[in-house]
Formats: structure tokens, C-alpha cells, sequence
């Protein structure tokens, strides 16, 4: 089995902070952007969400976004679970990857800072259309092949899965808990 998890709100607690250094980066730039507006997008891409929150230059503002990011990743926590769930999902034999609207620098910064053996990670930056889009899943899907399952967190999630056409696992719909899954 292929367990393909979803990075921001799935395994990690970033909202607030992609909140704050996005309204950050957009106030470098002149703009004021309220942090309930990105909290209301949080899910899909930054590039996305600079986009969509009209940005003039939406590549600009969130390569600034992930500056201001990077130099806080010491506050990143793991939700509950999330460690020991991955390295169980291993030690059964399954694939355990990550498919996220997150970009590489930052993926991989939060996977060394956890010590998480994965097997393929797809970023936004690997694939022409993010999250809704079924491009990162599917990435994984042609390498691997078999049945699958997304473990996410957002209707995002639930729209990308369903493109895909592999069962999603919604913490807080189809499961409670990331320890959930242990269960399955």
C-alpha cells in the first residue's frame, strides 16, 4: 500500500505561520493583506495564493514568503502522532510519501528537521499544476503503481484525491487522528 500524505496541516502545524510571513512578505511589497484572507486559501500553492490575493508580482512575493519562513522553521511542530505514524507505515512494509502544494526548500527543511525516511516526495515545484490539481499524486502513482491512499486535511485534499482517483483520509472526516490510520 502507498500512504501518501498531504505536508501542511497533515503531518505539520504551519497556519499561522505561513499566515504571518505571507502577510509579512505582502506588506514588504506595499500591500496589506488581512491573515484571514490567506488563512482562507491556506492548501493551495504560495504562488497561488499571492496570485489570488492580487499580487503584482506573485513569484516575488512569495519567494520573500519562504525567506521569512525558513528563518522561523524552528518553530514548526509536528501534529500529534505524525513521527511515529510515518515510521510505523515503514516498518509494515508501505510506502510512505509526501504530495504537497509546499515548495522543495521548504519540504525538505521540515523532513530533515523531523528525521522522516519518505519514500518520494512531490512539491509544488515538481509538477506544472499544484494542489487542486491531481499532478502530484499522480506523479507518485506512476512511479510506485498499486493502491493508494491521501491522508490530508482540507477540501483541497479531498478535490486533488478524487482526481486522482484514490481514497482520501480527511483528518477530522474519515479519520479523527493521524494514528487513526495504524487502525486501517
Amino acid at each position: 500500500m502507498i500512504f501518501i500524505f498531504d505536508l501542511d496541516g497533515t503531518l505539520i502545524e504551519t497556519t499561522e505561520l505561513h499566515c504571518e510571513t505571507f502577510v509579512s512578505a505582502f506588506r514588504d511589497f506595499g500591500k496589506e493583506v488581512p491573515a484571514g484572507d490567506i488563512r482562507a486559501l491556506i492548501g493551495k500553492s504560495g504562488p497561488d495564493i499571492a496570485r489570488e490575493l492580487g499580487a503584482r508580482n506573485p513569484e516575488e512575493v512569495f519567494e520573500r514568503k519562504v525567506e521569512k519562513f525558513m528563518a522561523r522553521i524552528d518553530e514548526v511542530k509536528e501534529l500529534d502522532g505524525a513521527s511515529e505514524v510515518l515510521r510505523e507505515l515503514k516498518s509494515r512494509g508501505h510506502k510512505v510519501c509526501i504530495a504537497t502544494a509546499s515548495n522543495k526548500r521548504m519540504t525538505e527543511a521540515v523532513i530533515d528537521r523531523f528525521g522522516w525516511e519518505i519514500d518520494m516526495v512531490v512539491t509544488a515545484d515538481d509538477v506544472v499544476h499544484s494542489k487542486p490539481a491531481p499532478d502530484t499524486l499522480n506523479t507518485i502513482l506512476s512511479r510506485f503503481g498499486g493502491e493508494a491512499v491521501f491522508v490530508g486535511d482540507s477540501k483541497y485534499d479531498r478535490e486533488m484525491a478524487g482526481r486522482a482517483g484514490i481514497p482520501p483520509l480527511i483528518i477530522g472526516r474519515e479519520i479523527q487522528s493521524l494514528r487513526d490510520i495504524l487502525k486501517l
